[in-house]
């Protein structure tokens, strides 16, 4: 999750914007190294973009967070194709995806498996960042044949409880790109690096996830998802409302817990006062929800397993990548098939 600032304890929900197809703005040009296959798929009444990094064995879906898209996944997926086939679609209404309702839990959880059914597959590993824990459970727990292994990038949280409202209403930090920090794309940009990656080397991971966020304006400047308040309100009404069936999940799970700390709020050089303030709210509201979070996950998970990495940003997988795939090779290794699934990529959305 994140907002001004992506919080470790993932209170702060996430990044935002909703990018549509063939736009142009500064920092278009820019080349994605990252190697994989895009395309548009319609299913469940809506047209999702998608990335494909190909590979070979079973079925993986990375499932972005809150106002991101999957190229957040372009630094970290093609260290996991020689043993998975690894794709990534992005949530109605965010990066190149169509913004088209309702923005609940279960209905984003029918999109997951329709888009699974265009694929053909039957089985897969899903991986998810921030809010797509929820969707990864409730998946899970409809559908438990079809999930061999379940991977929480900083998103084993509980959003339906008040102790994540109140965090929220006592965060120190803002929610929304100011209209100095939409006035372009160059000043977007900086917002989300010092907002959502303070202090990260900038990798090509960021400049695609940017690129596709950022919804060019008429004027110059770009939009943010999260500033369209009727689809922001949505989707936060949805995660208040689903409360995680943590004892449905048959499959093994892996938290990958980031560290609670002000680095992971704030840009450096942050001044003294709101770095205290920043501290405060952790102790007072951010370190108690993570840790009251993760002993429900531990207790009501059959198969629960927690890597915590301290001081750690909510993005630990772009800031740790190292350790990060050292774990998800660790825990998917048993889940090496016997032989490939049949893989296609999904038929392409007619325009």
């Amino acid at each position: 999750m994140s907002a001004r600032g992506p919080l470790a304890v993932a209170l702060l929900l996430l990044l935002a914007a909703c990018a549509r197809p063939e736009r142009k703005a500064s920092g278009e040009a820019a080349a994605d190294p990252s190697p994989h296959h895009a395309g548009t798929v319609a299913v469940n009444g809506v047209r999702l973009s998608y990335l494909d990094w190909g590979g070979r064995g079973l079925g993986l879906l990375m499932l972005h967070g809150l106002g991101d898209s999957p190229h957040v996944f372009d630094d970290l997926a093609p260290a996991l194709t020689d043993h998975f086939y690894v794709v990534g679609f992005a949530r109605r209404a965010h990066g190149r995806s169509e913004r088209r309702g309702p923005y609940d839990v279960n209905t984003l959880v029918e999109d997951i498996r329709q888009f699974l059914d265009s694929l053909g597959w039957t089985q897969a590993v899903l991986v998810g960042h921030s809010m797509a824990g929820s969707e990864m459970v409730r998946f899970a727990a409809l559908y438990p044949q079809r999930v061999s292994r379940l991977v929480f990038l900083d998103a084993a949280y509980d959003y339906d409880g008040d102790a994540f409202a109140t965090s929220l209403a006592h965060a120190p930090v803002a929610f929304e790109a100011t209209p100095r920090e939409s006035a372009s794309y160059e000043a977007f940009r900086t917002f989300l690096k010092d907002g959502n990656w303070p202090g990260l080397p900038w990798s090509p991971a960021m400049e695609a996830t940017v690129r596709d966020v950022a919804v060019p304006r008429a004027d110059g400047g770009v939009d943010y998802v999260l500033n369209d308040t009727a689809v922001s309100n949505a989707f936060f009404r949805g995660l208040r409302a689903y409360r995680k069936e943590y004892a449905k999940v048959r499959a093994p799970a892996l938290a990958i817990v980031a560290g609670v700390y002000p680095g992971a709020v704030l840009p450096p050089g942050a001044s003294d006062s709101l770095q205290r303030k920043v501290g405060a709210w952790i102790e007072a509201y951010g370190r108690p929800f993570q840790q009251a979070s993760l002993a429900r996950f531990r207790a009501e998970v059959r198969d629960a397993r927690v890597v915590e990495m301290p001081e750690s940003n909510h993005y630990v997988f772009l800031q740790r990548p190292a350790a990060v795939i050292a774990a998800l090779r660790d825990f998917l290794s048993e889940t090496a098939p016997v032989r490939p699934p049949v893989v296609r990529r999904p038929a392409a959305a007619r325009p």
